[in-house]
């Protein structure tokens, strides 16, 4: 693919085959005035199209919903879902148009205006949330941590309410599905069983072409869920909303709403404070996810008898997450993978609780001359005695310099709200590659500074 026109003659759009039901047609509410802050050289690539091929004037129409693709009008698709473990009923996608696929990805807008599902909202996004979404889903890639990404960000004067008055913007978002667990909830709820038939034929034809059947399909999910919760644990990431109609059935990433890294290690961290009962604290993730795994296994009924589905659930998550997060931490302390291994992580884990940050210490530790915090002093010792002299190469691999906390989403917010737009493309570059030195930021990997520590982030966009 080589110009502009051929992005938009792409009529390859497999979600949209799928019967009346799945999805409503609906056209983008284009902002006024946009202008286009960030287009994101990696997301290019992923759709195989330089990201200099076309006129930033083309890009910055694309991205505000007013160029339409040769297969018509974009989508927003249905699907339900259980919210802070409540069923929520039909949601579906209320500020979300999907335009197309391109190279096996879908192109979401998202913050493009009014959709059948906008229920009580405006279909907006604000800008403070979207440039937290357009930096996260590039730098959890950058970990290798399975993700929905980023293609650019839009926005406008436009003015947007939330608790206050905010600047509007919207961002196109990649994904080889956006298909939820919610997705098959909202068929069940409808009594709709055709339909699930349906979607489990049309995953198993372009992404588990691998499985036999329904059965294999769902070990997979679970496998793929459980994994990405090892990794989300390893690296301290609190997703904050772990509603079904936010769990990826490709074991994703998906919906960044009030995420944040950890700062002093702490597994009672709530990094919602909308989520008042500590339902989706940092170390809850893994059994969220697995209560998550049963809703889904209900709504597969009619496919997979539900005692079976729960049993897959019993016997495949907890021991596909507990190998893979023992295998990353491990491998992030530099230590061989074996029982004394595990124990001394876990000592060193609870020393440090809410003491000191743990990204911090093992970016410190990747050296081999490294000098042990005092708060974990007495664990030298049997650290070193375990350790390689080998693994200092493998931890510069799996300890990044940089990491995406609050208070830098906020520094980079602050600044382009000031007009130095400038600084999202160069923080988006930092944290797309973390583990190398981008000596001119060396103060993004510093230590939070204290007005960084008190920020809260709620489900508001």
């Amino acid at each position: 693919m080589k110009n502009f026109s051929d992005l938009l003659a792409q009529t390859d759009f497999p979600f949209k085959t799928l019967t009346p039901g799945f999805w409503e047609r609906v056209k983008p509410q284009p902002l006024k005035k946009s202008q286009l802050l960030d287009l994101n050289p990696l997301g290019t690539q992923l759709l195989q199209l330089p990201a200099d091929c076309g006129q930033e004037e083309q890009w910055r129409a694309l991205h505000n919903g007013e160029l339409t693709m040769a297969h018509g009008d974009p989508i927003c698709a249905y699907y339900a879902g259980h919210q802070f473990g409540s069923w929520a009923g039909r949601l579906g996608d209320g500020r979300a148009h999907t335009i197309g696929t391109i190279n096996g990805y879908e192109l979401q807008l998202k913050g493009a205006g009014l959709t059948p599902f906008s229920r009580m909202g405006d279909g907006r996004a604000v800008l403070r949330s979207t440039i937290r979404e357009y930096l996260a889903s590039e730098y959890l890639a950058a970990l290798q941590i399975p993700t929905t990404r980023s293609l650019g960000i839009l926005t406008s004067k436009d003015p947007v309410y939330r608790e206050d008055v905010e600047t509007a913007a919207t961002m196109i978002r990649l994904s080889p599905s956006f298909v939820r667990f919610g997705t098959f909830e909202y068929f069940c709820w409808m009594k709709q069983t055709a339909q699930i038939g349906q979607l489990l034929e049309f995953l198993q034809h372009y992404y588990f072409n691998e499985v036999n059947s329904h059965e294999e399909l769902f070990a997979h999910v679970i496998q793929q869920t459980a994994t990405l919760m090892a990794q989300w644990m390893a690296y301290g990431f609190c997703h904050g909303v772990m509603n079904t109609d936010n769990m990826s059935i490709l074991g994703l990433t998906l919906d960044y709403g009030p995420y944040g890294f950890l700062e002093n290690y702490d597994p009672d961290h709530i990094c919602n404070h909308s989520d008042h009962t500590g339902r989706y604290r940092f170390s809850e993730q893994p059994g969220i996810a697995a209560w998550n795994l049963y809703a889904l296994a209900h709504a597969l009924q009619d496919f997979i008898p539900l005692e079976r589905s729960n049993q897959l659930v019993d016997e495949l998550f907890w021991k596909t997450y507990t190998a893979a997060y023992q295998t990353l931490m491990t491998q992030r302390f530099g230590l061989p993978i074996q029982k004394e291994s595990s124990a001394l992580i876990n000592t060193i884990l609870k020393q440090i609780t809410k003491k000191a940050d743990l990204n911090q210490l093992l970016y410190t530790l990747t050296s081999n001359q490294a000098t042990f915090p005092e708060v974990i002093a007495d664990q030298a010792d049997p650290y070193w005695k375990l350790r390689t002299d080998a693994s200092a190469t493998q931890m510069s691999r799996l300890n990044p310099k940089f990491v995406l906390r609050n208070w830098v989403c906020q520094h980079v917010i602050e600044q382009v709200k000031a007009g130095n737009h400038a600084i999202l493309g160069q923080v988006r570059h930092v944290m797309q590659h973390p583990f190398e030195e981008h000596s001119e930021f060396d103060f993004l990997a510093q230590a939070t500074p204290d007005w960084g520590r008190c920020l809260e982030v709620s489900c508001s966009s």
